[in-house]
């Protein structure tokens, strides 16, 4: 008895005419087979076939409403029929009460909005001229403010000059001085926020409570903290201590704002000598260099070897190396492989199970 999975046309598979493309990259990606079973009317047909071949949805039976029963009864009806037959794993449907029908028969079902994303989904390429990140190590004071002991001022530097950074997966970067001239000139609205995500802010330009400046040093920053923040709490008493202690930007180049270099040994350094945008700096842990995404790496060294600027015979040993065509993950205490063998296996399965259902359809086709 093949494992099969009942799915439902109107809002799982189609909107009107139209794919949900979630839908069937999902059906597509599971091993089981599929039964259609839809409450349209058996006059149908013709139109419905014509539909599903046009939105490529891959199915080896098609069951539609040939009596005067309701949708949900004869959906019902057709589950407990095919249950007699095939092992059914699993009912799609964009209907709660004929989800509720279905689980009534003890078939689990799944509503087309809670679809999961695919796994191992391509990720869309990253842009070279999407936003960066810098981190270096920084000396950050932090005091109780004028104000009163409800808020804490913090000063350091978000960026420092002249000074190389970590390994970015490939290369790494140094800041020049008069980097930051232009877009401090345009009054940015920049958040200062704690490991670079935006949902734990700290104090912002366009309010007053942060402001920054290019000194001789580097990029100057000065921060007044609601200590009532319980996130900001716990950060004061991680500055106070030492636990913290660098800072990290996120910030775009315009064309021509970098140069590259390629030493002796064959070492990359991109210098930054012009910024335009400047999205957020952050508090980081110390140690803890915040890894920047693999896929911007490899844009930027892409573009970069485009342009001239980096021999090509680089980009295969500076970009994050590859295993079965997934990006290994690079973290500051080793590599991190996936789990290729199982991955591996189930796609031997699935690749199975697609003649099969290839072989079925086609079958159900010429009757």
């Amino acid at each position: 008895m093949p494992d099969h999975i009942i799915c439902d046309i109107d809002g799982t598979l189609l909107v009107g005419s139209d794919p949900i493309v979630k839908t069937i990259d999902f059906l597509d990606e599971r091993p089981e087979l599929v039964c259609i079973v839809s409450g349209r009317m058996e006059a149908e047909r013709a139109d419905t076939v014509a539909a599903l071949e046009a939105a490529d949805v891959d199915y080896t039976e098609l069951y539609l409403n040939d009596t005067d029963a309701g949708t949900v009864e004869f959906k019902t009806r057709m589950a407990e029929e095919l249950m007699t037959e095939y092992n059914v794993v699993l009912a799609i449907d964009n209907d709660e009460a004929c989800r509720a029908a279905y689980q009534s028969l003890g078939i689990e079902t799944l509503a087309p909005a809670d679809i999961p994303d695919a796994a191992g989904a391509a990720e869309p390429e990253e842009d070279a001229m999407s936003p960066f990140r810098h981190t270096a190590p920084v000396k950050l004071e932090v005091r109780e403010s004028a104000m009163g002991a409800e808020y804490l001022t913090v000063t350091g530097y978000a960026a420092v000059f002249d000074q190389m950074s970590h390994d970015l997966g490939g290369f790494r970067e140094i800041i020049q001085p008069g980097a930051f001239a232009d877009v401090l000139g345009a009054n940015p609205d920049v958040h200062l926020v704690i490991g670079h995500n935006m949902d734990l802010p700290l104090a912002r330009t366009r309010n007053g409570t942060l402001e920054l400046g290019e000194d001789i040093r580097g990029l100057k920053m000065w921060a007044r903290i609601d200590s009532r923040l319980s996130y900001a709490k716990d950060l004061a008493v991680q500055l106070k201590s030492g636990l913290v202690d660098q800072m990290s930007f996120a910030f775009t180049i315009p064309e021509g704002g970098d140069t590259w270099s390629v030493d002796d040994s064959g070492a990359v350094t991109r210098t930054v000598n012009r910024i335009d945008g400047l999205y957020d700096v952050s508090v980081v842990a110390a140690g803890a260099y915040p890894q920047t995404d693999v896929k911007a790496v490899r844009a930027l060294l892409r573009a970069a070897a485009d342009k001239g600027l980096i021999p090509n015979n680089l980009l295969d040993t500076s970009q994050p190396e590859t295993v079965g065509g997934d990006s290994v993950e690079q973290h500051a205490g080793g590599t991190v492989e996936p789990d290729v063998g199982g991955r591996q296996a189930i796609q031997n399965l699935q690749a199975a199970k697609a003649k099969t259902k290839a072989a079925l359809h086609n079958h159900s086709k010429g009757l």
